[in-house]
């Protein structure tokens, strides 16, 4: 068993004093250098100039999100050491339960034994009167008073046996408390161990709930800066696109209760409906990078062969201003336009129509494969 000293525990409760302090110092210093309420609005000047500050902000974005990841697994591993804290916590209070359970038991046999000692004791008193009633007999007043000599020798025997028993009941009783005293004082050592020990857990429970508690706090300002970070890079794209431009509306008027099958869409003429993908997608090349880009081209499933067909470069690499073509959506597909590419592949995307209500949209980190999609350079 592990016995540890006042002085040792004083040591570990302050280095745990000391790392909660740090903690809150580093966390004070990051509500310093981050405070979501003072982000001003980030603005760009030209589309390469949109397009790089999206690039910086999407790659900050990452960058914070595997921070927060990191902290989330911190925080994981610190619940798990509290986790199995708790449990050598628990384990160490039932093994001072039943050592306190031992101990009142030895109590009570200690407080059996002084009552058998004071009934020996008693008992004691009779033979001691006996013994010295009979002392005060000469040897030769016995010899007188006796029948014979046998009985003489019978008294006397007598006398020395009950003499010896005073001594030892008097040995067995002295022996049995010294040693239920030895035991107990035994245990208490052991349970002074064992609570120094839980003393020692729950400050290192307390240590780690504390670092726990300031990564949670760094979590909740990761976060908050991911979020911001989202509404920044969501306004630089609707700069770099100019939604506002699009003229027929976000949504156009009655563009969301559109019917194809009843001649109720509004043609935006160009061969494509109002507020569908086709026709935001349409618009945007031709305000934008390419004036002569095709009408009427069909269904968004169809772009990729369509435009193949009018001369356009269609492949699987994305480039910033191409049409993304959604081929895995059925039956009529899906189009939109690449704003900016991700390290990693992905794309992040502006469009019209996604949820069928006629409405802008933009979309992050949208992965090419899942979507069997291709590009229009």
């Amino acid at each position: 068993m592990l016995v540890i000293g006042k002085t040792k525990i004083k040591k570990i409760f302050q280095k745990s004093l000391n790392r909660a302090v740090i903690m809150v110092a580093v966390f004070a210093l990051s509500l310093v250098v981050y405070n979501p309420a003072s982000t001003k609005a980030v603005t760009c000047t030209s589309q390469e100039d949109c397009q790089n500050k999206i690039n910086t902000t999407t790659q900050s974005i990452n960058v914070e999100k595997k921070q927060a990841q990191d902290l989330q697994d911190q925080i994981a591993s610190f619940d798990n050491q509290i986790q199995k804290l708790n449990t050598q916590i628990q384990s160490t209070q039932n093994n001072i339960n039943d050592l306190n359970t031992q101990i009142d038991s030895l109590n009570t046999q200690i407080d059996d034994t002084e009552k058998k000692l004071k009934s020996q004791k008693e008992l004691l008193n009779s033979y001691l009167t006996v013994i010295y009633e009979e002392s005060n007999i000469s040897p030769l007043e016995m010899i007188a008073g006796s029948n014979s000599f046998s009985d003489f020798v019978d008294q006397s025997e007598y006398l020395q046996t009950m003499q010896q028993k005073v001594k030892d009941t008097v040995d067995s009783i002295k022996s049995l408390k010294a040693n239920l005293e030895k035991h107990k004082n035994e245990l208490n050592i052991k349970k002074s161990q064992v609570e120094a020990s839980m003393k020692e857990l729950s400050l290192s429970k307390r240590a780690v709930n504390d670092q726990m508690a300031a990564k949670n706090s760094a979590l909740s300002a990761t976060n908050a800066q991911i979020a911001d970070l989202a509404k920044q890079r969501e306004s630089l794209l609707q700069s770099f696109n100019g939604t506002t431009d699009y003229p027929f509306g976000n949504p156009p008027p009655g563009g969301a209760a559109c019917n194809w099958d009843d001649g109720a869409c509004k043609s935006d003429g160009h061969g494509y409906f109002q507020g569908q993908c086709t026709s935001y997608a349409a618009w945007w090349r031709r305000a934008h990078n390419d004036p002569g880009f095709p009408d009427g081209m069909g269904d968004a499933i169809d772009w990729g062969s369509n435009a193949a067909t009018h001369g356009y470069k269609v492949d699987e690499t994305p480039q910033v201003g191409d049409v993304m073509v959604f081929r895995s959506i059925a039956p009529h597909g899906h189009v939109a336009i690449v704003m900016s590419v991700n390290s990693d592949g992905t794309v992040n995307t502006s469009d019209y129509n996604w949820l069928y209500d006629a409405a802008y949209h933009t979309h992050v980190n949208v992965i090419p494969v899942e979507y069997d999609a291709v590009f229009i350079h």
